[in-house]
Formats: structure tokens, sequence, C-alpha cells
């Protein structure tokens, strides 16, 4: 069966997935180079930095984007953070620096919304402040770790049924309001639910859970491609043409 979205994954053609995180103080970049000419590029600032970094957003980070858009479609995600007031700031900061600069036609950027129900009002106002500095803006909706309210955590381990539900709503108000959406980190239950209910605004995701629950990293890129061509089982990725012709629908 064909996914009606793609799933990027780390290193995985054409739908790619790559890492901008903080280890020991410094920046980690993927410097990864696709051997397709369609490929699809996503980056993934991780809430890892986030945490670390004092200040997340930095035009480092854009110059990292920008590196893969003048090739390449890009999405990238704006960096965030659980604390709803310091996710604001870096946002206002990243509309900022992204401001002064042009040409952004490939760049696509992923505002991940973590308390989506509770907090849309605020969130509004940036989406709307990127949807003019941008042509496209995707709305993150976790999908293997939803925060409902800013003090409680639900695990989609634990209460798989919740977590899609709250996916579904999600996603619906968010493509009412003109917005597609991207889930997060997205776990084999909430593709199956998602695939099976149709539900229709979701226009990509990304997951790291072929590595599986206790797996060691896994050392080559071959092998971890053949683990989530392994995960992905009966589903088949969407041609990349088709996907930028659903995206700019």
């Amino acid at each position: 069966m064909k996914l009606p979205f793609p799933i990027f994954s780390i290193h995985c053609e054409p739908f790619v997935r790559l890492n901008y995180e903080v280890e020991d103080g410094y920046v980690r970049r993927d410097l990864y180079e696709p051997t397709r000419n369609d490929v699809i590029i996503m980056i993934d600032i991780g809430m890892r930095f986030a945490k670390v970094g004092s200040i997340p957003v930095t035009i480092d980070y854009i110059k990292y984007v920008r590196h893969y858009a003048r090739r390449y479609v890009t999405l990238f995600v704006v960096p965030d953070s659980w604390t709803y007031e310091t996710h604001i700031n870096n946002a206002l900061q990243f509309v900022k620096l992204a401001s002064k600069f042009t040409n952004v036609d490939n760049m696509i950027p992923i505002f991940v919304a973590h308390y989506y129900i509770l907090k849309i009002d605020g969130y509004m106002d940036i989406l709307e402040k990127l949807s003019e500095l941008f042509p496209i803006v995707l709305v993150g909706i976790t999908g293997n770790l939803i925060t409902a309210t800013p003090n409680t955590i639900i695990r989609c381990a634990r209460k798989p049924t919740l977590c899609n539900h709250y996916v579904e709503k999600a996603v619906k108000d968010a493509y009412s309001r003109g917005f597609k959406v991207h889930v997060l980190g997205i776990t084999k239950p909430t593709l199956n639910y998602l695939v099976r209910r149709g539900i229709y605004g979701i226009v990509s995701s990304d997951t790291d859970k072929p590595r599986g629950s206790g797996r060691p990293r896994l050392a080559h890129r071959r092998e971890y491609c053949k683990v989530f061509r392994e995960w992905l089982g009966d589903y088949q990725q969407p041609e990349p043409e088709e996907w930028l012709n659903e995206v700019v629908e």
C-alpha cells in the first residue's frame, strides 16, 4: 500500500532526515549529501539542543538549512522547547533572523505545537508571522509523545488510543485553519491509525522508531535503512513528485 504521506528517516532516500544537535557543548551537524536529485530533506534541531543551547535560534542553523535548500526542497523544525514561553520566544527570534534572508522558496518551516489544543491562539500568531516569510508552513504535531497540558505528558506507548485521538483532533483543527501538518516521531500504531482513518491534512511525518526500544545505535546507514524498510512493512513511500504536488495544492 502506498502511504498518503512520506516518512522521513535518517539518511534513507528519497525522504532524508538530518540532525542538528549539541553533543558535549558542540553543535553536531549531519554533513550528508544525497545521491538523488529528487531527494527531499528534513532537518530536526532536536529537543536536546533546545535544552542545552543557551541561544538555540542561530544564524548558523539557518545557514545549515539553506545549504540544502539551495538544491533540495527542505523541511526544518523551528527551534522549540517544552516550556511554552521559551518556545514562543525562540520562534519570534527565528522570525526576526529569517526575515533577513531572501530566496526561501525551497524552505518549509515546521512549527512544533506541543500544546496545540490549549495554546492554539498563541500558536496562530506565530504561524501567521511565519506565513508572511515562507510560502508553505507546516504545523508540527508530536506523534509519539503528546503533551496534553503543560504539566502532563501522555506517552503513546501507555495510552495509544488517547494519543491517536489527540493527533486526529489536532490535525483536523489545523487543516480547518488553513495549515497542513507534519507528524513528528510517529510510531507504527499511530501510523496505522492515521492511514486507516484516512485523515486529510497530514503531508509528512518522521520517525526514529526502527531503531527500536533498547536497540543500540545502528552504525551504518545501510543497516539503518534496511531496518527502516522492515519497519515500513507493506507500506510504500510516495514518489517525491507526488508529494510536492500534494504539498502545494
